[in-house]
């Protein structure tokens, strides 16, 4: 991935402290940062190396910087305008908040220039959570598997993204109705071509527990309207030109382009909770294709949910967590 050359001037060492410890303790970041307290230390930087982008404090100069950074944004103390003469950005608000708007920024000033490069030689496993039944755990199940992945409970650690296929937005402790893009602007940007959903697909995401997640469609016309063709350029896109190791799936409705995606899988999860609801995929896709998926076709059979969606950490220790690791085992043990 190319990174950002980000410099954040900020005169509160405290605040510039808190900032950088963040930094530090996050595995992978859209920036390359670099924090400094005091003017004259990055006028030295700036002899050395060129910076991308700037954020500086409400305190100082902008005009100081214009000449030898193209993109500054001013960390304001301040709530914004809304219709601020400069690009601002308010001070205080989590450090993950400020860097998603930072890129939101920088990508709107240089549209066509890829910042989001895909990793060499690497595979992107996909794997589903489906079932057309409301309340059966798919989501769960797709965030505590997702969960440990990215922890290495599975293996080696993985990059994951978790792609709701929910004909509507759901609401979660961590993400509202509407609060946040999610697969209808995925599309959209699939659509504008390759490197503008690649760069724009942080954007987009949710980051929970390490895992991104993608948020269900706006409206369910969204995902009726959607081509096979068009579904097909998405998931291209986010298994050949992103840097995610791992997709899930978490699909809840019979469309045109379902099967495909299935079809797509490794494996498959149907879920339920307490007594499973059979199925009837003959009813739905003919014997033919019915017997070509059910070949990779697992189930996960839920106790009453602990925590719920809301806290996957707690579920993956628990019986769920146990659940998902012992399925997950049983197709991996079957497949070798």
């Amino acid at each position: 991935m190319k990174k950002i050359k980000l410099a954040i001037l900020e005169e509160q060492q405290e605040y510039a402290s808190l900032f950088w410890n963040y930094i530090k303790e996050k595995k992978e970041i859209l920036f390359q940062v670099y924090v400094f307290t005091k003017e004259e230390t990055l006028e030295a930087h700036l002899e050395r190396e060129q910076v991308d982008l700037l954020l500086l404090s409400s305190n100082l100069e902008r005009e100081k910087w214009e000449d030898r950074i193209s993109c500054i944004v001013v960390l304001s103390d301040q709530p914004m305008l809304e219709q601020p003469l400069t690009r601002q950005i308010y001070k205080f608000q989590s450090a993950e908040s400020i860097l998603k708007q930072l890129y939101e920024i920088f990508i709107e000033e240089k549209p066509k220039q890829l910042f989001y490069l895909p990793r060499e030689g690497r595979i992107c496993e996909q794997y589903a959570m489906f079932s057309p039944y409301g309340g059966s755990g798919k989501t769960t199940c797709a965030m505590v598997l997702g969960y440990l992945l990215e922890q290495g409970r599975l293996g080696t650690s993985k990059k994951v993204l978790v792609v709701s296929l929910e004909p509507v937005q759901k609401s979660y402790t961590w993400k509202k109705v509407g609060e946040s893009k999610g697969i209808s602007e995925a599309i959209y940007y699939a659509l504008q071509g390759e490197h503008i959903l690649a760069n724009q697909l942080p954007t987009l995401v949710t980051q929970v527990a390490g895992v991104d997640y993608l948020s269900g469609a706006r409206h369910i016309c969204d995902l009726e309207e959607c081509s096979l063709e068009d579904m097909e350029k998405l998931i291209h896109i986010l298994t050949e030109e992103t840097s995610y190791d791992v997709i899930i799936y978490d699909i809840s409705y019979y469309g045109k382009c379902t099967y495909q995606l299935l079809e797509n899988c490794k494996w498959i999860w149907e879920t339920s909770i307490g007594k499973a609801r059979e199925i009837s995929y003959e009813a739905w896709l003919g014997k033919s294709k019915a017997e070509q998926l059910k070949k990779k076709i697992g189930k996960i059979c839920l106790p009453a949910l602990e925590h719920g969606v809301e806290q996957i950490e707690l579920c993956s220790y628990g019986a769920i967590g146990k659940t998902i690791e012992a399925t997950w085992k049983e197709q991996e043990d079957g497949a070798a």
